[in-house]
């Protein structure tokens, strides 16, 4: 019985993350935050996105023409153990709501791993923030320029 339980609840998770997988979020707050972002960057080239449940879970693998890795904590130790060299990546923090003004940031990090522990890095002047108002009269969110 324990048997039969334990392969329905795995054929039930796979089918899951099968879903998540298939559905791409171009309509999030985090999507639009990313789309400017990568404008930053020349066309074909890959950024290493830290997966997250919360802010990258439904991004699709390519974005105006820029590829999108999301990688684990695990991926990151292989990657970090295989090269010997440090990883840089970007964390999406998640969103925050400050005088009617949604935040996203996104902060670029160098990584590297050691004894079982991460150690990340700040890089300076790699990361952005964005901000979004909410329009009532379209019903949606609008990126502000500063």
């Amino acid at each position: 019985m324990k048997i039969m339980l334990f392969f329905f609840l795995d054929f039930f998770l796979s089918l899951n993350l099968l879903a998540q997988n298939l559905f791409e979020d171009k309509e999030s707050i985090y999507y639009a935050a990313v789309s400017q972002f990568v404008e930053s960057f020349p066309e074909n080239s890959t950024l290493l996105l830290e997966r997250s449940l919360f802010t990258t879970n439904n991004l699709p693998k390519n974005i105006k023409g820029r590829k999108i890795k999301l990688i684990t904590m695990n991926e990151m130790a292989k990657q970090y153990k295989k090269d010997k060299q440090l990883i840089d990546i970007y964390r999406i923090v998640p969103l925050f709501f400050e005088d009617n003004i949604f935040y996203i940031n996104i902060v670029n990090f160098s990584v590297s791993y050691k004894k079982r522990n991460f150690y990340f890095a700040n890089k300076e002047g790699g990361g952005a923030r964005y901000k979004y108002k909410y329009d009532c009269s379209d019903n949606d969110l609008v990126l502000m320029k500063d």
